[in-house]
């Protein structure tokens, strides 16, 4: 026989049951194990949201770009540097060009191509096929180029853009003939050019789904 009889042993139970703090070891492992499984389950979602890879296209097109201008940055580092900058409008990396927010924000692709070309344009126009660092960035955002050791001022290609000439003005006030501007036209990505106009066809077919989907009006009965 224990030192406590039946009786007094159920009721030692039934108070440690209703005293505040105190519950079965059952039901205290499983909200403490609910409890350590939130936090984990929080966590998983948030380093899924945390994830959040660039689009293979946009990563593609990037990869073509700076692939195409590398002699004009210097290195495809660099270069892929100032396409981003130019595709983002916030500062890349520590180039001379690509550390500076262009004038112009955000461009798309075709606007980012453009420039480029018209940068190599006007450096070649002006006598400089292995332009510096400092060459790239006075042409696209203002600022002193040396020609044969002379100091030619330029405008900025970005700035005048921001202005809201058209690149084939801004060519033309730079030396660039019309015919390099079309040929720095020529292979442009058909998805960045004509981009506006894209988006006011789409609107326009669907004004005219709903008109086709608007049922007949009922004739007045005379």
């Amino acid at each position: 026989m224990g030192i406590f009889s039946p009786t007094v042993r159920s009721m030692c139970i039934a108070l440690a049951l209703t005293l505040p703090g105190v519950m079965p070891t059952t039901a205290w492992a499983s909200k403490h194990t609910t409890a350590a499984k939130k936090p984990a389950e929080s966590a998983k979602k948030s380093s899924k949201k945390s994830k959040s890879p660039q689009p293979a296209a946009a990563q593609s097109a990037n990869d073509r770009l700076s692939e195409e201008f590398t002699p004009l940055a210097g290195n495809r580092d660099a270069a892929l540097d100032l396409v981003e900058a130019l595709r983002t409008g916030k500062p890349q990396g520590s180039s001379p060009a690509a550390a500076v927010a262009p004038a112009t924000g955000a461009l798309g692709y075709g606007d980012v191509r453009m420039a480029l070309k018209l940068a190599e344009d006007v450096l070649q126009h002006q006598g400089i096929s292995h332009p510096a660092p400092a060459d790239v960035a006075a042409v696209l955002h203002g600022g002193e180029v040396q020609v044969n050791g002379v100091a030619v001022q330029q405008d900025g290609l970005l700035h005048q853009r921001a202005q809201g000439k058209q690149w084939s003005e801004i060519a033309q006030q730079s030396g660039i003939s019309l015919d390099t501007l079309m040929a720095s036209l020529r292979d442009l990505p058909p998805d960045q050019v004509h981009h506006g106009k894209a988006k006011k066809s789409s609107a326009k077919k669907k004004a005219k789904s709903s008109k086709k989907a608007a049922p007949p009006k009922k004739k007045a009965k005379g």
